[in-house]
């Protein structure tokens, strides 16, 4: 199975939305149409491609080649496809072969080359592995999605009720956890311990960490520094900071001196934690729990 990320992005009407359309139509799709010297669509896909160099790739359009050849030749039954619009993500299955649409609503929305696809809205950001939100900013019209397949069919198992990978309690938790993850997690243990974030601190150019809190109650300023895989800790750029410094690393165990300032979060905490508090926690963590089974 392979995993794919599409931009349902087409040369569309005014008025007419090419992702609503392949959404309500279980496609997934994109532009590009052709027809023969007669006027008529193409037969196949061969015939689709004779066409289409002549109207396109001869003409210098880059796009068209990978998009078409993707939705033609390299996607195939069973796969695994995410799209999305106005920050809302889905997840489809491809379940047949390559069509061409022609008609007045295949020009309408632009949606030619498609693929028959089983389409779920699985929700926004928080419900989506950072691979798959990563794989959206390279402009490409389509992709293929790498570190996100397994965990892909398991969303699209629980969402559309078909089977699905069973869940293995053997998993570590944390190494399903990107490193936006580990930092939603901690943030919301520590706004639960009574610490407001300061949003303009968020993801600053600030290496030691990560953005600025206050206690709600104290007044305590305090800063978080999260730490994934086995990136080590610098104590002496910490000591130099002048607030209570929280931090987290789950695959570090903490060694030498600590100073003063320092607070070690430990992965035990942050798991109790997560295990207790599931109902405040971002949905694509929740589904990490419960894909590891704890």
């Amino acid at each position: 199975m392979t995993l794919w990320r599409l931009n349902i992005k087409t040369a569309a009407q005014a008025g007419c939305d090419p992702l609503q359309f392949c959404l309500e139509q279980n496609l997934a799709g994109v532009g590009w149409p052709v027809q023969d010297e007669n006027g008529h669509p193409p037969k196949d896909f061969e015939h689709y491609l004779e066409l289409g160099r002549a109207e396109y790739a001869d003409k210098g359009d880059n796009g068209w080649s990978k998009a078409v050849n993707v939705i033609g030749n390299r996607m195939s039954e069973g796969d695994l496809c995410w799209t999305r619009g106005n920050g809302v993500y889905y997840l489809g299955k491809i379940t047949g072969p390559w069509q061409y649409l022609d008609g007045e609503d295949a020009d309408k929305y632009d949606v030619h080359c498609v693929r028959p696809c089983k389409w779920f809205r699985v929700g926004l950001l928080d419900a989506v592995p950072g691979a798959v939100e990563r794989s959206f900013i390279p402009s490409a019209t389509v992709q293929a999605v790498k570190a996100a397949e397994e965990y892909s069919r398991y969303i699209y198992g629980q969402i559309s009720g078909e089977p699905t990978i069973a869940a293995n309690g053997h998993r570590d938790f944390f190494d399903l956890l990107g490193p936006l993850d580990h930092e939603d997690l901690a943030a919301v243990y520590l706004q639960t311990k009574g610490y407001v974030l300061f949003p303009s601190t968020i993801k600053s150019h600030t290496p030691t960490y990560e953005w600025v809190m206050c206690h709600q109650e104290t007044g305590e300023k305090a800063v978080l520094q999260v730490k994934s895989g086995d990136a080590g800790i610098d104590f002496k750029q910490l000591d130099k900071i002048p607030s209570r410094v929280f931090v987290f690393a789950a695959d570090w165990v903490v060694t030498g001196s600590v100073p003063a300032n320092v607070t070690c979060i430990s992965r035990e905490q942050l798991l109790q934690f997560a295990k207790k508090r599931r109902e405040i926690l971002p949905e694509r963590i929740r589904h990490y729990l419960d894909w590891a089974s704890v």
